[in-house]
């Protein structure tokens, strides 16, 4: 089974509060604040750059962003949900 990560922009506490609330039952889905520190001046590799959508982007025009993990024991196994 897929599970679902939804990051939440730290601004966005009614947001977080709201999607918690909703969510929190769900056994394959977790919600959590954004915890980088860096914002965009957060450097990461430019490979890892280049397989995910741009996570700053979706914080910052929706809110949140959805992560699919298919195999949650493999940290490779991630796709970005748009």
């Amino acid at each position: 089974m897929a599970r679902k990560l939804f990051i939440v922009a730290r601004e966005q506490g009614e947001l977080y509060r709201s999607l918690s609330t909703a969510l929190g039952n769900e056994p394959d889905v977790q919600v959590v604040y954004d915890r980088r520190s860096g914002g965009e001046h957060d450097r990461r590799g430019a490979l890892e750059r280049r397989q995910q959508p741009d996570l700053t982007e979706l914080l910052r025009s929706r809110g949140f962003a959805v992560i699919r993990l298919d195999e949650p024991e493999r940290l490779g196994n991630v796709r970005w949900s748009a």
